[in-house]
């Protein structure tokens, strides 16, 4: 089971890399701890992220979010609802038996980043041993111009 989420978390890192890139930093390699710089306007808000043994099995992961010009109870909010999205979306999945024993995880995702510098989409795909699937439903987001969406079968 660890060698599972270690194998489900490296994968969750270089899909977060690559759609964050220098925004996504390791904190520590041996905690399994990131961070990532979110920039709008004059605020910034930087995210923490620890990934435990257990996670994604077993537990969420553990988070703190700096952001010096939010008051305290904007922040407590923000926490709350995080934790309550995850589990969630994690029950709602769980729920379905074909989710929970799937062993081809196709999945599809395009997401718009706005930087100072401009607007670029981050798209990928994985077919996971299910030939040209990842690539017809990324295709398929593409000709229906959808942005900041994921699709996994």
């Amino acid at each position: 089971m660890e060698h599972d989420n270690l194998a489900k978390q490296a994968e969750e890192v270089e899909a977060l890399t690559s759609i964050y890139g220098d925004d996504w930093q390791i904190e520590s390699e041996a905690s399994r701890s990131y961070r990532i710089t979110i920039e709008q306007g004059k605020n910034e808000v930087l995210l923490y992220v620890t990934m435990p043994e257990d996670y994604p099995a077993l537990a969420p992961p553990k988070y703190e979010i700096s952001a010096p010009w939010m008051d305290r109870k904007a922040k407590g909010q923000l926490h709350a609802a995080l934790d309550e999205v995850y589990f969630a979306m994690l029950a709602k999945l769980k729920q379905n038996k074909k989710i929970l024993n799937a062993t081809h995880n196709m999945f599809a995702y395009r997401i718009e980043r706005r930087t100072q510098k401009g607007t670029s989409v981050v798209q990928d795909c994985d077919d996971d041993g299910e030939t040209h699937a990842g690539g017809r439903m990324l295709h398929l987001l593409q000709i229906l111009d959808q942005k900041n969406a994921r699709l996994c079968i």
